[in-house]
C-alpha cells in the first residue's frame, strides 16, 4: 500500500517561476517576438496592428500559469500545497 507525497512549500520567487510555455511576453520584448508568442500559442491576430496591440491582444490570452515545481511534482506523483 503507497501513500500519496506532499509537499509544504511557502512563496519563494524561485518556486513561483513559470514554465516556458505559459510566460506572458513581455513589453521591452521587439514587435516580432510578441508575434511569435501569439504565432506560438495560436493566437490570430492582423499582421498590420501595432507593438501595443499584440501586446494587448497576448494578454487577453494569457494561458493558465503552470508552475516549474508542480510540473517537476507531477512526473513523481508529488502534491504540491502552496
Amino acid at each position: 500500500k503507497s501513500r500519496a507525497i506532499t509537499i509544504i512549500i511557502d512563496n519563494a520567487p524561485w518556486q513561483r517561476e513559470v514554465t516556458d510555455d505559459t510566460k506572458p511576453p513581455l513589453r521591452s520584448w521587439r514587435k516580432q517576438m510578441i508575434a511569435d508568442w501569439l504565432h506560438d500559442h495560436d493566437i490570430s491576430y492582423a499582421k498590420d496592428i501595432s507593438k501595443t496591440e499584440l501586446l494587448e491582444l497576448a494578454y487577453e490570452n494569457l494561458p493558465e500559469k503552470k508552475y516549474k515545481v508542480e510540473e517537476e511534482a507531477k512526473q513523481y506523483q508529488i502534491n504540491i500545497l502552496w
